[in-house]
């Protein structure tokens, strides 16, 4: 069997192995992990120390890094997804993030289920994900991309990377 998918979770990785699946994995393109937050919100850039600040709660208002007297909204994925993966992968630990913000929604069942609340483009608002996924997941909600250690993701960078020959740096946040 052949799949076209990011990486595999650490827990999809021990379920294959406590099936004897092997897994082959090869990299086939490169996309940038992204950070975005409230077009109207001052930063433009963080540094992965600081977002790590930001995920387990250190650090709880924009004042902190630069911009307004705003708390900080954290807002993650659900487990299991792709980019909350990468976060884990590339940012911070999962025993190490803070509480993600919850809302209520619709069961499957018709009953109430409490969900990881989704980024909503509120002036304390912070977000993340795979750019291509951003891109299309945001079309309805406000954004702009932040720097990472100085580095915009955009396809250029993207590009940049892939005529190097580096598939990105876990270090920068970029996969």
């Amino acid at each position: 069997d052949v799949a076209f998918c990011f990486l595999p979770s650490e827990s999809v990785a021990r379920l294959a192995s406590r099936k004897n699946v092997t897994l082959a994995c090869y990299p086939v393109l490169n996309e940038a992990f992204v950070f975005f937050v409230s077009p109207d919100n001052p930063v433009e850039s963080l540094s992965l120390d600081q977002l790590r600040s930001v995920y387990n709660g250190t650090v709880t208002n924009w004042s902190e890094l630069g911009g307004n007297d705003e708390p900080i909204l954290p807002f993650q994925l659900s487990d299991g997804c792709s980019d909350q993966d990468a976060l884990t992968r590339f940012v911070l630990p999962a025993a190490e993030l803070m509480e993600q913000p919850k809302t209520v929604r619709p069961g499957s069942m018709g009953e109430e289920a409490e969900v990881p609340a989704g980024y909503d483009g509120s002036a304390g608002a912070i977000g993340y994900g795979y750019l291509h996924a951003v891109s299309v997941r945001n079309e309805d909600v406000p954004y702009k991309l932040l720097k990472i250690g100085g580095i915009l993701p955009a396809e250029s960078a993207i590009q940049e990377g892939m005529e190097t020959g580096s598939s990105g740096s876990s270090t920068q946040v970029m996969s």
